[in-house]
């Protein structure tokens, strides 16, 4: 994403913020990047939500193409071993716990 049209979907960053924060651990249990395709200096400008959650990575023009996202943003949830999980293109879609859950009872089952 472009961080000027971050601009257009900040309130979508902020209703994942608010996710990531009600999970108890949240710092143990997630990383939360968002990738865009904006120099530094331009997210700088475009991304201004305090306290959020997200590490901001610019210059990530192809990085979609590995996961062929085709609209932005789309949130993907990667496991710890970094395999894909889901693609969700829809806030009320995602149940951070649940799936923080289901991760750690599979994780527990592997051992």
């Amino acid at each position: 994403m472009e961080a000027n049209s971050f601009r257009f979907r900040k309130q979508e960053i902020k209703q994942i913020d608010n996710l990531i924060n009600n999970i108890e651990n949240k710092d143990e249990k997630i990383k939360a990047v968002i990738f865009l395709a904006s120099s530094e200096l331009d997210i700088e400008k475009g991304f201004d939500l305090q306290a959020s959650n997200f590490e901001r990575i610019p210059n990530a023009l192809h990085f979609h193409d590995k996961f062929a996202i085709t609209r932005f943003p789309t949130t993907i949830i990667i496991d710890q071993t970094g395999k894909l999980v889901d693609y969700y293109r829809n806030i009320d879609d995602i149940n951070l716990s649940k799936l923080l859950t289901e991760e750690t009872t599979f994780n527990n089952e592997q051992q």
